[in-house]
């Protein structure tokens, strides 16, 4: 059966359940189900988690500047909302210091990405 059309979706998932998982390896893949039932999986994803605190994000909570530390090998960060919404993007090649006054007070997830890894922290802002 051909697809009424050919537009295609993006879609974003958080699991704050992550924080709970023991292991430092986590596996996700997409079950989709059509209208008439059948189903497909998608390739398998895997995460690693960051055990080692390998990127730190100071100070944690913050007032508005935020400095990271060990950031150097990842070229791009994404600030989330707690329901996983896309609130800012940055290019952090060679950033140290970045601006987040524009955050309202909360806990926000911090992604950073390189061509091979994806780092994410827990951030609050005051």
């Amino acid at each position: 059966m051909k697809a009424k059309n050919k537009s295609s979706n993006q879609y974003q998932f958080a699991d704050y359940k992550i924080q709970h998982i023991q292991s430092s390896n986590v596996y996700y893949r997409i079950k989709q189900i059509d209208i008439d039932g059948k189903f497909t999986y998608s390739k398998i994803k895997q995460v690693i988690l960051n055990e080692k605190n390998e990127v730190q994000i100071l100070p944690n909570p913050n007032r508005g500047y935020i400095s990271l530390i060990g950031a150097s090998k990842f070229h791009t960060m994404y600030i989330y909302s707690y329901t996983g919404l896309l609130i800012s993007k940055y290019d952090i090649k060679n950033q140290t210091e970045i601006n987040v006054s524009h955050l309202n007070s909360g806990i926000y997830f911090v992604t950073f990405t390189n061509d091979h890894q994806k780092v994410i922290q827990k951030m609050a802002v005051e």
